[in-house]
């Protein structure tokens, strides 16, 4: 049974060439609930070399500057994997309204699905 606070998962199908319409599930920030605030500020890859691997690469781009990192996966940059078998995918996100980047927005694939959420962000 499902929490009374607790929105039921929403399947999201999108079609190529097509947006998700932003007046029925915009992201909204984590932190503050606000819709239409949120600032991509850069994107992390975690490859897995095949399923349930420890090696694999590790790609870290922001997206102002010119500190582009990859590199073999260390123990910590495994951990910040959000997919725990697989490859995943981080996009770091600010919101202009309650100016937070605490979060970041999670791709992971698992059994062969790939679920979105927002993770709280590793410092």
């Amino acid at each position: 049974m499902s929490s009374p606070n607790k929105k039921p998962l929403k399947r999201l199908t999108v079609k190529p060439g097509h947006m998700v319409d932003p007046s029925d599930d915009a992201l909204r920030c984590p932190n503050c609930q606000e819709p239409y605030t949120l600032h991509l500020t850069g994107v992390t890859v975690f490859r897995r070399d095949k399923e349930d691997s420890t090696e694999g690469l590790f790609i870290h781009t922001p997206l102002e500057g010119t500190d582009c990192r990859t590199r073999t996966l260390s123990d910590k940059e495994r951990k910040m994997n959000p997919s725990s078998r697989r490859s995943g995918v981080r996009l770091s996100v600010w919101c202009e309204q309650c100016q937070s980047d605490d979060y970041d927005l999670c791709l992971a694939n698992h059994k062969g699905e790939v679920t979105i959420n927002f993770q709280k962000r590793e410092r």
